[in-house]
């Protein structure tokens, strides 16, 4: 199954702050798309939003998912569990609020990005004893 988002040309200098999954109406499929953070090249809009990973229904219980064939930059999954998706994922976007962190907070705002009030370790999926305990840079 090759959807038509998978001939758009992946943006390898973006990084994503979130994703979102959705189910076709005949439930036959899923798709998930990664939320970009900051201006979108080309269209000057606040966020975005890229195709990373399409599912197929192969049973009643079972979704294979694989990663769009456009969307290649952060390695490939092909899986039947979302435990496992949903790992590349949280990889995916915590790589990308460690990205932006790096902008300023007023960027960060009028982006759509993060808006300082993050402390330092949420949504990155750092457990008890992980990360490193400071207060986030005001």
């Amino acid at each position: 199954m090759k959807d038509p988002e998978e001939s758009l040309a992946e943006d390898k200098d973006a990084f994503f702050v979130g994703y979102r999954e959705v189910r076709s109406n005949d439930k036959k499929t899923t798709k998930v798309y990664l939320t970009r953070a900051g201006v979108t090249a080309g269209t000057g809009t606040a966020s975005s939003e890229t195709l990373a990973a399409l599912g197929e229904n192969t049973s009643s219980s079972v979704v294979r998912f694989r990663n769009a064939s456009n969307f290649t930059e952060h390695g490939s999954c092909r899986t039947d569990s979302k435990k496992e998706l949903y790992t590349w994922l949280d990889g995916i976007v915590a790589e990308g609020i460690a990205r932006s962190e790096g902008m300023d907070t007023k960027g960060a705002k009028e982006t759509g990005g993060i808006d300082g009030s993050m402390t330092q370790g949420q949504g990155q999926g750092q457990g008890k004893g992980q990360g490193n305990p400071q207060p986030p840079n005001p």
